[in-house]
């Protein structure tokens, strides 16, 4: 007997859609196995918890800048930029994946 596995990873805006998945695959009576992971929000929070995500991200940049620059003043930021929040499986995937994070590209030229 011959037996192969195909993976996918999905990403559903919400769980009805998860639900939806299940039931389909579930219909089709074959054997299958399924990993969830994320954060559960609110639909009506979600825009204020990723603007507070952003800023926080941004203010962790500031932080960095001032240590590498040595001081406030010695900088300008001239663009952010909104990176994936996906990261590829690794060490570290785990981890990335219990909490809620927003991840920014900030380029600064020094003064």
């Amino acid at each position: 007997m011959y037996q192969t596995s195909v993976s996918y990873n999905i990403t559903v805006a919400d769980s009805a859609m998860y639900g939806r998945i299940m039931q389909d695959v579930l219909r089709h009576n074959f054997p299958f196995s399924v990993n969830v992971s994320g954060t559960v929000i609110d639909p009506a929070k979600r825009q204020q918890v990723q603007q507070e995500l952003m800023q926080q991200a941004l203010e962790n940049a500031k932080a960095k800048l001032n240590f590498l620059s040595n001081g406030e003043g010695s900088y300008k930021i001239v663009g952010v930029e909104e990176l994936d929040n996906t990261v590829p499986y690794g060490p570290e995937y785990n981890d990335f994946n219990r909490r809620m994070v927003a991840r920014l590209k900030v380029k600064a030229r020094l003064q």
